[in-house]
């Protein structure tokens, strides 16, 4: 499993971010005055592959997978399966919600 540990500073956080949005602003002035080509990413295309991501994990947290941490009971092999078949749900939701948005990028690109 993986997780983020938040720690950057709030106040580090905010003048970083203040940076990056001045750099985005010399960034957009740039591709305006030397009429830069940009190369569009879709948001929808990266939290796909993100879901992705978290079905794969999730998969591989499945009591069958995981034989590398000792031995479990049955009820707990059982209450494990459950939890994930919950959270494959919520994922198979968020795809869901992601479809429509992605057929739309489609007939974009």
């Amino acid at each position: 499993m993986h997780s983020i540990a938040y720690d950057i500073d709030p106040t580090v956080k905010s003048r970083m971010l203040g940076i990056i949005e001045s750099m985005f602003h010399e960034i957009e002035f740039l591709k305006i005055t030397f009429s830069l080509r940009v190369e569009e990413e879709y948001a929808s295309w990266k939290v796909h592959s993100f879901i992705a991501t978290i079905w794969e994990n999730l998969e591989d947290c499945m009591p069958n997978k995981l034989t590398g941490y000792g031995k479990m009971t049955p009820q707990e092999a059982e209450m494990l399966s459950d939890r994930i078949r919950v959270l494959l749900q919520m994922n198979e939701q968020l795809l869901e919600e992601l479809r429509d948005t992605i057929r739309i990028d489609r007939s974009r690109a």
